[in-house]
């Protein structure tokens, strides 16, 4: 029953901002020219809804369209959308961001390796948020978590490792 619930509050979440985009975008059709503060909201929106490939886009409208310049927050919700679409590599790889990357972001980083069990990414990630915000002590309690559940997961793939070879 609770998963039940559970699916269909994400539904509903899903919906509620796919409706904020469409929204936005009867916004743009009427020449409303937005801001940085409205594209927070067209970038959540898209993390809440699943469109990794819509925030890239919104993403890249803001800045060429719009000329509006990319803060630390419009980042950090770009980081969280692909984090969540399993697209941890192109958040790396991809070290374009011209604005210095938050905590914030980087914790969304370190809790998509855990979920998707990016072992190396995740310690990339541990060191960056001890170097952004080194006196928080919640970061010591989530690069805990992540190293006991990448513990575990290494065990299990040196174990499917062995299983495929035959030992």
């Amino acid at each position: 029953m609770g998963f039940l619930l559970i699916d269909e509050i994400e539904d509903e979440r899903a919906e509620r901002a796919k409706a904020a985009l469409e929204v936005f975008e009867q916004m743009e059709k009427a020449n409303v020219r937005p801001d940085g503060i409205t594209y927070l909201g067209v970038l959540k929106a898209c993390s809440h809804a699943g469109l990794a490939d819509e925030a890239q886009l919104y993403f890249s409208r803001m800045r060429v369209r719009y000329g509006v310049e990319a803060s630390s927050d419009h980042y950090a919700c770009l980081i969280d959308v692909l984090s969540r679409a399993g697209r941890l590599h192109q958040l790396y790889e991809d070290k374009k961001m011209p604005v210095k990357v938050t905590a914030k972001a980087w914790g969304a980083l370190l809790a998509s390796c855990r979920t998707y069990g990016e072992v190396e990414l995740a310690e990339i990630a541990g060191r960056a948020l001890f170097e952004v915000e080194p006196e928080n002590p919640a970061n010591f309690v989530d690069t805990g978590k992540n190293s006991i559940a990448m513990g575990d997961l290494r065990k299990q793939k040196d174990s499917e490792e062995r299983y495929l070879r035959g030992e």
